[in-house]
């Protein structure tokens, strides 16, 4: 047997078995970075909904709607995070849930602002996790700017 015309067909099958299986993972996580974004996004709208029933709404069957949905989100966010993020992204819906604001010391607008200043940086902590997830540690998420979760006229 000659290896000189066995062996390259041996080689390129190889490669061509290592750039299919490079293909199809690559393609998994395009999906599953899509999946994520998308999941992250119905989560924050949401979240956003949630949040204009609670200041907006009296009627106790909207609110309580609005907040199934939202932790339905929640569960679904939760299945594309690492334990660890996981765990952080829970303890801070769980925190955001149950926020009160201290209006002990607001006798002006400002005070109230700062009453709910701790309220504004869980919010920003949601975004902050998501970057986090989507780009990685190494990333870089300035294509993500265009879509950050601000408070206009509040976190500042």
């Amino acid at each position: 047997m000659d290896f000189e015309k066995v062996l390259p067909p041996i080689i390129s099958g190889f490669f061509a078995f290592g750039g299919a299986y490079l293909a199809i993972r690559s393609q998994r996580d395009n999906w599953l970075l899509q999946k994520r974004a998308d999941v992250f996004s119905q989560f924050l709208t949401d979240f956003l909904e949630f949040r204009q029933e609670v200041v907006f709404t009296a009627d106790d069957e909207r609110l309580c709607i609005a907040q199934e949905k939202i932790n339905t989100s929640a569960n679904k966010v939760c299945l594309f995070l690492s334990k660890t993020t996981r765990k952080e992204f829970r303890d801070t819906f769980d925190e955001y849930m149950r926020f009160t604001p201290d209006f002990s010391k607001a006798t002006n607008l400002i005070g109230i602002k700062e009453s709910y200043a701790p309220k504004f940086e869980l919010e920003r902590n949601f975004q902050l996790i998501f970057e986090r997830v989507l780009c990685g540690t190494r990333g870089n998420c300035s294509w993500l700017s265009f879509f950050r979760f601000k408070q206009k006229g509040m976190s500042e």
